[in-house]
């Protein structure tokens, strides 16, 4: 009687990379940083940014050394119609957020929208909506809720055996106090772009209003 043959199944799980290639649209102060992060990603790639001026653009790619293959353009249109584009990331001010992200997604492009997402629940459905039918990714930009360390807290605090049966966590938040701004973003006809505001002796959370350029 043969002994059964003795079969080797091997596995070869292969690991796809697939690069996304990121435009920009607006030149705000955090579009720089998004910029620098986007550049040094290994799985993602600047290919364009784009600003109402081109000379703020121009700018923008020499100021932080971008490579010399990213574009830039004077328009946000040009960079929607770039085929090299997979992505938009939009730091724009948060009433113009709305109309930008819905004409990223009907190009088909994927929506990286920095925070605060909209002016209301109505204008963020729109923008969700835009992305499910066009089959599109939307990831908004609250870097602190993405952040690994948040799903290291959520361990942690799940775990009866360090805290026992948790019913409520009360988070404070602050930033230090950099002087008087303008609040004239937080009212129901202003532009938005912050999540908070200070007021003499206390420390309130401030999230930064990007201007359009």
């Amino acid at each position: 009687m043969k002994k059964p043959a003795l079969v080797l199944k091997i596995t070869v799980k292969l690991k796809m990379v697939i690069e996304v290639g990121f435009g920009i649209i607006g030149c705000a102060g955090i579009a720089r940083k998004i910029a620098r992060a986007i550049s040094q990603a290994p799985n993602a790639t600047l290919v364009a940014i784009a600003s109402r001026s081109l000379s703020k653009a121009e700018a923008l790619k020499s100021e932080i050394d971008l490579e010399a293959s990213v574009r830039v353009y004077g328009d946000y249109e040009s960079l929607l119609d770039d085929p090299s584009v997979d992505a938009v990331y939009i730091p724009l001010p948060t009433s113009l957020r709305v109309k930008w992200a819905v004409a990223v997604a009907e190009k088909k492009k994927h929506v990286l929208l920095e925070k605060p997402t909209a002016m209301n629940v109505a204008e963020l459905d729109s923008i969700i909506q835009a992305c499910e039918v066009n089959g599109v990714e939307f990831m908004d930009g609250t870097m602190f809720v993405h952040h690994p360390r948040m799903d290291k807290m959520k361990e942690i605090i799940s775990d009866p055996w360090q805290f026992g049966q948790l019913k409520m966590v009360i988070v404070s938040v602050g930033t230090m106090d950099r002087g008087p701004r303008p609040m004239d973003r937080t009212g129901p006809d202003g532009p938005g772009g912050r999540t908070g505001g200070r007021t003499s002796g206390r420390t309130g959370l401030t999230v930064q209003a990007h201007e359009a350029q």
